[in-house]
């Protein structure tokens, strides 16, 4: 989607809405929204997607119609949608004093502009204007070199902080699917070590751990008996008595104070050494797919479908060895 949003769409091919569903009386603006979202949940958009575009669409763009009186499609025109692009600019930003930036008018006209083509396609709409979606340069990722990343884990004291910063910087998973690790998701197959990962939106991967196996059998290996399922558990018993697995906030808290303690003094944050790794898996010589077999992201993979986690894992030992 233009913008600062991108669709991403999990399972089936998207489906048309069925004809019942494609007479909207009158063509009202907010009768249009909730189908445009219904159609998107059926669709299989993931949820996050969804909240944000209900949140742009009903919470930004419904309310400014109403104050100015747009009820129908055509009503909205291109001064309406001018003068929604200037009230969004001067909206209070974060910091004190500031408007919001031009990415958070991107995301919030790029929902409208998505809305509308919708409308187009769906019901053979003529919109009387055309959303100016603003064009935001991407400002470079600030990376952590290898260098860095090491310091990070020789710093770590507990082994479970060691081998949470070495997974996060050979294989880049997202610190809501680090969460979710189990010990049995670690296995071996043909010889050869992988741990499964439930990844974001239901795209599942088996990722391979050629050096790092070992001591993920190690930490699964300790955990004490009275232990929830998690592979990677917290350093206390919790208020039911239990070790239970540690959550985002720990992992983020953690990362945080590691870079902290060996001197990088910008913001880390776990999703910062999954760009890290992508990185440097990238300036190996891995491509764009064998990369996305390994850290999850499968948004060009569909092409590849025949790359499978036996590539990954000789792709995965041969950036090890460079």
């Amino acid at each position: 989607m233009p913008g600062s949003m991108q669709v991403r769409r999990r399972g089936p091919a998207p489906r048309r809405l069925p004809l019942a569903l494609r007479s909207v009386s009158g063509e009202s603006v907010e009768e249009l929204v909730d189908a445009y979202l219904l159609d998107c949940e059926a669709r299989g958009l993931l949820p996050g997607t969804l909240v944000a575009y209900s949140y742009a669409l009903r919470e930004s763009m419904l309310p400014f119609c109403t104050r100015v009186g747009i009820r129908e499609f055509e009503e909205l025109d291109q001064l309406a949608l001018n003068r929604y692009t200037g009230e969004l600019r001067q909206r209070p930003g974060r910091r004190k004093g500031a408007t919001v930036s031009e990415a958070t008018v991107a995301h919030y006209m790029g929902a409208v502009q998505g809305w509308m083509r919708w409308c187009v396609d769906e019901y053979g709409l003529a919109p009387a204007g055309t959303p100016h979606v603003p064009s935001v340069r991407k400002q470079p990722r600030r990376v952590l070199s290898r260098e860095q990343l090491q310091a990070m884990e020789d710093r770590a004291t507990a082994e479970r902080n060691k081998v949470l910063v070495r997974l996060m910087a050979d294989c880049g998973p997202r610190v809501g699917e680090l969460v979710k690790i189990r010990p049995s998701d670690l296995f071996q197959k043909q010889g050869r070590w992988f741990l499964h990962i439930d990844g974001k939106g239901g795209n599942e991967r088996d990722v391979p751990v050629p050096r790092l196996w070992p001591r993920l059998r190690r930490l699964a290996r300790a955990r004490p008996e009275d232990a929830d399922d998690r592979l990677f558990l917290g350093l206390r018993r919790s208020s039911s008595g239990l070790y239970e697995g540690i959550g985002k906030k720990g992992i983020e808290v953690m990362v945080r104070d590691l870079a902290l303690a060996v001197g990088i003094r910008h913001p880390v944050h776990p999703h910062l050494l999954r760009h890290s790794c992508i990185t440097w898996l990238g300036s190996k010589g891995l491509n764009p797919f064998q990369i996305s077999t390994i850290v999850g992201n499968f948004d060009a993979l569909d092409l590849y479908m025949h790359l499978d986690e036996q590539d990954a894992h000789a792709a995965m030992l041969q950036a090890l060895r460079a």
